[in-house]
Parts: structure tokens; C-alpha cells; sequence
């Protein structure tokens, strides 16, 4: 099992250094498949450096291109996107997100955008939640968490790219 791991540094501007058991994780060969961020890493966002990070982490967990290509767009959207200053994720945490969305029947992100009301993107929202609560990914949110997310999906800041249904 590989634990992966980051802190934020330089204030969170440009690349932000990534590791597995300690050493550092490169852009590079995830780059190579698509080159969301020349600058490298970043997470704690839905930008283009959590992007290169999702693909870097799945490419890396899973040595699978196509599938790596598939997830790493939802696995950014669900976790990379959320992680605040430090953050760590092993290996076994990565294949079980994977596996459950396999499970699920789920194939893969789709880019086209479809309108959601907030129920429908609530309830979507709270199983991927769930997952990682369940995962030791992430923690329950208050009601007060709920709110400011209702807000921001409303004000058209977090828009869903693809359908559960």
C-alpha cells in the first residue's frame, strides 16, 4: 500500500510538490496523456492543476491510461477538489473509489453539461459523500456546509458534468 500526500506551499501558488511514501510525484507522465497544467500539481479546487493531480494519482494507483482517463475527471470533482491545506490518500482508498464506481455501473466522466435542479444534484452529492465518509476520505457536513453549497451550486459556481440517473 502507497500512502500519497501534500501541503500546500508558496501560499498555494503554482505547483504544488505531491508524494508517494515520501518521494516525490511528478506531472510528467501524467502530462504526457493530457496537459491540464503546465505548472503541475494543485489541489483544494476544480482547476487545471487538481485535474493533473486526479490523472496523476489514478495513472499511478492504477497503471491504466484509459481507465486513468476515464475517473480522473469525477475522482478531482469528488475529492482533489475538496482537500484543504495537507492531505493524504493511500493507494487501497484510490482502488476502492475506483471499484464502487465500477460496481455501480458507473463508466466514466462525461463532459456535456447537463441542468440539474439542487435536489437532483443534492442527492447525487450526498451519495458521493457518503462513499468518502465510508472511505475515511472526508467528514459529514453541517448544516451550515449544506447551505453555503446550496448557495454556490445555485449561484451557478459548482456545476455538475454528469448525470447519476
Amino acid at each position: 500500500m502507497s500512502v500519497y500526500s501534500g501541503k500546500r506551499v508558496n501560499e498555494g501558488v503554482g505547483h504544488q510538490p505531491c508524494y508517494r511514501d515520501g518521494v516525490e510525484l511528478l506531472p510528467k507522465a501524467s502530462q504526457d496523456i493530457i496537459n491540464h497544467s503546465p505548472d503541475g500539481f494543485n489541489f483544494g479546487y476544480t482547476g487545471s492543476g487538481p485535474a493533473q493531480l486526479a490523472l496523476a494519482l489514478l495513472l499511478d494507483v492504477t497503471g491504466d491510461r484509459d481507465l486513468s482517463c476515464r475517473y480522473y475527471q469525477t475522482f478531482k470533482e469528488q475529492f482533489v477538489a475538496w482537500w484543504g491545506e495537507e492531505w493524504s490518500i493511500t493507494s487501497e482508498q484510490i482502488s476502492a473509489w475506483r471499484q464502487a464506481h465500477i460496481k455501480r455501473g458507473f463508466k466514466g466522466h462525461c463532459t456535456k453539461q447537463v441542468p440539474w435542479t439542487w435536489e437532483q444534484f443534492r442527492t447525487w452529492f450526498k451519495e458521493q459523500l457518503e462513499l468518502g465518509v465510508k472511505l475515511g476520505l472526508c467528514k459529514e457536513l453541517s448544516h451550515g456546509e449544506w447551505e453555503e453549497l446550496r448557495k454556490a451550486y445555485l449561484r451557478g459556481m459548482m456545476l455538475p458534468s454528469k448525470a447519476p440517473f
